[in-house]
């Protein structure tokens, strides 16, 4: 997740919100920084911050997608705020917000069942369906 999160151009570096320490967590667990024990504690602690914004906001079902499109929406960035004044116009920002767009779709995608089978929790994995492989159907 965090290799992910660092790719992002617009709407990264927000250190305080969940996102940014989930990717905290990730990355702490990748480089075996921390015990098995804090990283469950720390991914608790971030799940109960996702609630009390889902009861604040009424999200439902999928919870990690209500909340990446909670980020995005909420997030104010020079992006978001000049589409906001005069529309979206052309140039490298709209670039830049393409980059970021992609990485959302790849954490919406986010695979979390390799830290939930070493850490023996499950979190997420029954939030994240499973992507159907279409690959074969013809277009």
């Amino acid at each position: 997740m965090y290799r992910e999160v660092a790719k992002l151009i617009i709407y990264g570096n927000h250190e305080d919100t969940i996102l940014m320490k989930m990717s905290d967590i990730f990355k702490k667990f990748d480089r075996d920084e921390e015990t098995p024990d804090k990283l469950i504690s720390d991914i608790y602690e971030q799940i109960k911050r996702i609630l009390e914004v889902a009861t604040d906001y009424g999200f439902d079902k999928n919870l990690w997608h209500n909340y990446l499109t909670f980020y995005l929406i909420t997030n104010e960035n020079p992006f978001s705020l000049t589409c906001e004044k005069v529309g979206a116009n052309d140039g490298s920002v709209n670039e830049f917000a393409k980059n970021d767009f992609k990485v959302f779709m790849n954490l919406f995608n986010y695979d979390f069942r390799p830290i939930e089978a070493a850490l023996g929790i499950n979190c997420f994995s029954e939030a994240v369906p499973e992507v159907p492989d279409h690959s074969s159907l013809a277009y």
